[in-house]
Formats: structure tokens, C-alpha cells, sequence
């Protein structure tokens, strides 16, 4: 008969740096969701948030989770940990990724501009939707094609009011031809 075996087991050690890299992956998930519940931040308290998500957490996680890598391989067998760091590195080259694919998409102009521009912004756009849908109808009504040129006074009166609208920053709309979208002379004000 065989007696139970007591000889103790030997336990992997994790190592501290894979579980350093899973926490700076997993951080800006947490920041993500508290910011759900958080009023909108100040512009540069929303500029400094999007670079600790995207930029500074990420990087740590991979450096941790590369050097953790290195360590454990090294270790011969003494340490392990390798699922914190597989997990640290997707989450960190994850939220890289995410960086380089979607913050290019995030104007600049709309982190730093004051409520009060954004909705200037936003009111021209709304003009230049007006004037597009008149140049459209304009078009069709008169049988005109893509190429044919436009002018305001083509389009007035399929305007309200048959007034051309104007721009809250005093810029001047221009037309070219029927395909042209419409445009403003105040930069960042096109559709």
C-alpha cells in the first residue's frame, strides 16, 4: 500500500510586474466607466484624461508586460504570471490601437473651443444643411445637373422666409455648383 504523497508542492511565485501590466491595461476601463457617470470635464481635464487612457496607461502595460515576459522566461520555471501579462499586453496594445485608429477622428478644435463657439459652429452647419437641401430642390425644380452653377439668388426663395441665413461669426456663404456642398468663410465651418 502507498502512502499519500506529503512532499510540498512547489508554487509558482506571480510575478509582480504581469500583474502591473494587467492593472495599468485594465485602468483605463475603469476610467472609461467613471467617466459615465461624471459631468463633462473641463477641456484640458478632457485632454489630460485622453492622453492617461490612450497614451500613458497603455505604454506602461506593455513595458511591464514585455519586461514581466523576459523575467518569467528567465526564471526557468520559478516564477509564473504569464496570464496577467497576456492580459496586460492585449488590453495595453489594445488601447494603442484604439489611439491610433480613433483619436485622429476627434477634432482638436472640439476639446479646446467654449460652449459658446461650438454653438456657433454647430448653428452654421445647420445653415449650410438649410442652403444645401434649397440648392437640391432648387436643382430638381428646375432640371439643373451636378455640374450646372448656383448663386444665392437661385435659392432664396427656397428658404425660409426666402431669407438667406447668415452665419453667427459673420462669415459669407458661397456657392459653385449644384454637386459643390456650400461653403463658409470661417474655418472650421463646413459641412
Amino acid at each position: 500500500m502507498s502512502s499519500p504523497d506529503t512532499s510540498p508542492v512547489a508554487r509558482k511565485r506571480t510575478s509582480r510586474l504581469a500583474l502591473g501590466s494587467l492593472m495599468a491595461g485594465g485602468i483605463p476601463v475603469l476610467m472609461l466607466v467613471a467617466g459615465l457617470f461624471v459631468r463633462t470635464p473641463p477641456p484640458v481635464a478632457a485632454f489630460f484624461m485622453l492622453a492617461l487612457d490612450f497614451f500613458v496607461f497603455p505604454l506602461i502595460a506593455v513595458i511591464l508586460g514585455h519586461i514581466a515576459l523576459w523575467r518569467i522566461a528567465r526564471s526557468a520555471g520559478a516564477m509564473g504570471g504569464t496570464v496577467p501579462v497576456f492580459g496586460g499586453l492585449l488590453l495595453g496594445y489594445g488601447w494603442l490601437l484604439m489611439a491610433v485608429a480613433v483619436l485622429p477622428g476627434i477634432h482638436v478644435s472640439d476639446i479646446y473651443v467654449s460652449d459658446g463657439e461650438r454653438a456657433n459652429r454647430l448653428a452654421c452647419i445647420n445653415n449650410l444643411r438649410q442652403i444645401d437641401a434649397a440648392v437640391q430642390k432648387w436643382a430638381t425644380d428646375m432640371k439643373k445637373t451636378h455640374s450646372d452653377a448656383v448663386t444665392t439668388d437661385d435659392i432664396v426663395c427656397y428658404l425660409r422666409g426666402s431669407v438667406m441665413p447668415a452665419c453667427p461669426r459673420d462669415g459669407t456663404y458661397s456657392l459653385t455648383t449644384v454637386s459643390d456642398a456650400p461653403k463658409c468663410s470661417v474655418p472650421g465651418h463646413s459641412l
